[in-house]
């Protein structure tokens, strides 16, 4: 069962470069469209779908809070890092 949903995210995941690839051949986005979506995506969007992953993780596992709040934490300590 675990092999058919991670099968399943690798679909969505070519979908969606699919969809990348098909509009930068279009030109429906200019070039700062590109960049702005790009930057939603890594600023936005991965953060949010790694915290989902872990409180979805904590419910269905009966994993403990603290555990969460400890990553959030060495989260923050590497982008403090990365921006200097």
């Amino acid at each position: 069962m675990e092999v058919f949903v991670i099968f399943q995210r690798m679909l969505m995941l070519l979908a969606m470069m699919a969809l990348g690839y098909i509009s930068y051949k279009r030109n429906w986005l200019d070039e700062g469209g590109h960049k702005k979506l790009s930057e939603m995506v890594v600023n936005i969007f991965n953060p949010a779908l790694v915290i989902n992953g872990a409180i979805t993780a904590t419910v269905a596992g009966g994993s403990n809070l603290s555990l969460i709040k400890e990553n959030l934490i060495f989260v923050l300590i590497y982008y403090g890092i990365c921006i200097r």
